[in-house]
């Protein structure tokens, strides 16, 4: 009861009302943190687009690689582990979060995409790893794991924008509603705040 939270699913916003005997801004931090949801930094947008082009630069190779597979068109035996760097970069850059994003979950006994998204490509990526280091070459999947993390972040960062759109065009409309409305009362009208309807 000494706080109170209204949730903005279409901006990822909370907006606190709590007791200061109580709570402190670090203290629903660290708690907020806890349950897997950490407070946004200042430039994330940033660092996410950047992220994502890089991601897509290492994937870039991969997608090169399977054309040449398809024509038949096959690549030197070093080409193993230039995928082996390539696949590690965005299982670092773009894997880290997910894998992160499974511990806390693990941690508060729950499972959602996180636990799919590390399970599925880090598994194409160690085996990738042992079928290497076992001369078994001919049919590697480093290519599985760096293409599926790089179209789930493409698909992440359509949707950060498609809802940032949303939200700030709810905002136009909202601010289009009528701040006071006019209630019959006691025979009589008063204008009183909309909020206090």
């Amino acid at each position: 009861d000494d706080i109170k939270v209204n949730v903005i699913l279409s901006e990822n916003e909370g907006l606190f009302t709590y007791d200061d005997a109580s709570w402190d801004e670090k203290k629903i931090e660290k708690h907020l943190k806890s349950i897997g949801y950490p407070k946004a930094k200042d430039n994330k947008e940033k660092k996410d687009l950047i992220q994502l082009i890089s991601c897509i630069v290492l994937t870039i190779p991969f997608i090169i690689h399977m054309i040449l597979m398809m024509a038949n068109v096959h690549m030197p035996s070093w080409f193993n582990y230039v995928q082996l760097v390539l696949a590690t970069l965005v299982e670092i850059l773009a894997g880290g979060p997910f894998f992160l994003g499974m511990i806390r979950d693990f941690k508060n006994k729950k499972l959602g995409m996180d636990v799919l998204v590390t399970l599925g490509t880090f598994t194409a990526y160690t085996y990738s790893i042992i079928l290497m280091f076992t001369n078994n070459t001919h049919m590697l999947y480093f290519e599985t794991c760096a293409m599926l993390l790089t179209v789930i972040l493409i698909g992440k960062f359509i949707e950060k924008k498609a809802k940032k759109k949303t939200s700030s065009s709810l905002k136009s409309l909202m601010a289009l509603q009528e701040k006071s409305a006019k209630v019959l009362k006691d025979d009589k009208i008063i204008e009183t705040n909309i909020n206090d309807i």
